[in-house]
């Protein structure tokens, strides 16, 4: 017998979508009120959250689909050039709709990957001292990331659905947010929150690796004003 298309048919349709079953929603929000317990469910061998690798890939790809398949960056960076020239009364081309759909729906993915297996690697290497296995950097890593994917997400929903006026203020918030991360800020957690045992030792260890990163991000960021928008934009 055919199943009705009731509200219940479109709940559990919803549900399915968001990964409600398969724990990514309550992972998410533990991860936003007590990170601690998801890593002490890790090690007790329970099935409740949803490992950090598979957490990060599933976080990866909702955010690849809207991105790269709902929300059009060129036409909304394009929207955002009118827009900013409107209100600063400029003339001429700002490049948003090229930025915008270089970093949403093509780098922000793979570089995230990609820094995040520095980012490993450095932790790894500074915290020898300190009684934390690498599987716990993993989860850590992985876990702190997917969340920077979340806040990434909704920053991008203000840029696409909202005026420049409005959307760029609550980017650079949210961007500075996810930056410095302030401890009074109950949904951005520091690596400390999953081990609290080990406090400013392990803020210490991934306030250092996130400064050599963010070294070798700015150089990127320099070699590609200074060597490739030129090549990459005429492409």
């Amino acid at each position: 017998m055919l199943e009705k298309l009731n509200f219940s048919f479109f709940v559990d349709l919803i549900k399915d979508a968001v990964g409600y079953e398969s724990g990514m929603l309550k992972t998410l929000i533990d991860l936003l009120r007590k990170p601690a317990k998801v890593l002490q469910s890790l090690h007790s061998g329970d099935h409740t959250y949803v490992k950090p690798t598979k957490f990060f890939l599933n976080c990866s790809g909702y955010f690849i689909l809207v991105n790269s398949f709902f929300i059009n960056w060129i036409e909304v960076g394009k929207r955002h050039d009118d827009d900013f020239n409107k209100l600063f009364e400029t003339e001429g081309e700002t490049n948003f709709s090229f930025l915008l759909d270089l970093l949403f729906s093509k780098a922000f993915i793979p570089f995230t990957l990609f820094l995040i297996l520095i980012q490993l690697f450095l932790v790894v290497q500074f915290s020898k001292k300190l009684q934390v296995s690498a599987k716990d950097h993993v989860a850590i890593v992985f876990y702190r990331a997917s969340l920077g994917i979340f806040f990434t997400f909704v920053t991008g929903l203000t840029l696409a659905f909202l005026p420049f006026i409005y959307g760029f203020p609550i980017c650079i918030v949210l961007a500075a947010i996810m930056m410095f991360e302030p401890k009074k800020f109950t949904l951005i957690k520091s690596a400390d929150a999953y081990l609290p045992e080990h406090g400013n030792e392990l803020i210490s260890v991934y306030r250092k690796s996130a400064i050599m990163l963010g070294i070798f991000v700015a150089g990127i960021v320099l070699f590609y004003v200074l060597v490739l928008e030129k090549y990459l934009v005429g492409i």
